[in-house]
């Protein structure tokens, strides 16, 4: 069954290790929860389209924990550097070109544990979406999320 832990620097180091270890985990945003895996695990990643039920040609957008992470994997101009400045952290999301000459979804949202994952010193971007099955409602606390996914995050 999944475990529902309460927000604190505690609950943040230990959700960075299951990270770091290639689990999936779930986390508020400023709108729903999101499950997220570190972007740079493949055999993650791939298990996290598995359990969305999501086609493999619809990209995940990636969390970014600071504009200077931001500019390490993204070209930015003086219009996103503007958004970014002006909205972020917060729920806006921006699709610029990626470093390896490809577009990506960016954002830097306005949660605790943004904050303490950049305390604690990850280092790379973080895959999120919507806490949900594709095609269904995105759920909304955290007891819908351990009652959908149980034990598979």
């Amino acid at each position: 069954m999944a475990h529902i832990i309460k927000q604190s620097k505690q609950a943040s180091r230990r959700a960075v290790q299951y990270l770091q270890a290639g689990e999936i985990i779930a986390l508020p945003t400023e709108t729903v929860y999101g499950l997220a895996v570190m972007a740079d695990n493949p055999q993650a990643v791939t298990r996290l389209f598995a359990l969305k039920n999501r086609p493999k040609y619809k990209p995940l957008p990636q969390i970014v924990l600071s504009t200077q992470h931001l500019r390490q994997i993204c070209h930015t101009n003086a219009i996103s550097d503007y958004l970014v400045k002006k909205f972020w952290p917060g729920p806006l999301t921006l699709v610029l070109p990626d470093k390896s000459g490809g577009t990506l979804a960016v954002r830097c949202p306005d949660t605790q544990w943004r904050s303490d994952f950049l305390d604690i010193g990850v280092k790379g971007a973080i895959m999120l979406t919507s806490a949900n099955i594709s095609n269904q409602p995105p759920l909304e606390t955290a007891s819908e999320i351990a009652e959908v996914f149980r034990d598979k995050i």
